[in-house]
């Protein structure tokens, strides 16, 4: 799933370099409300049964779900950031 956020951050961050004035900046803010929405499955998964008859997930795992989002933001955010400036 990270590979797919990742792929779809590279053409994202591809269109608003080429269409916007202030690439870094339109960036950082897209990234930013992406990262906040990518939080949405993680942060429901840890709050109770998803389908019927499979269990609830972990506290754990959603944490360790929404851990990996935010790494995955800190680190690819300011390597986009840094080429756009370039």
């Amino acid at each position: 799933a990270t590979i797919v956020y990742l792929t779809l951050a590279t053409l994202v961050f591809a269109v608003v370099r080429r269409l916007s004035s202030r690439p870094a900046r339109h960036y950082l803010i897209v990234a930013t409300i992406s990262l906040l929405l990518s939080l949405g499955p993680p942060i429901s998964l840890g709050f109770g049964p998803g389908l019927p008859g499979v269990p609830a997930a972990d506290p754990t795992v959603a944490i360790t779900l929404g851990l990996m989002h935010v790494i995955s933001y800190a680190i690819s955010v300011p390597m986009f950031i840094r080429m756009a400036l370039d």
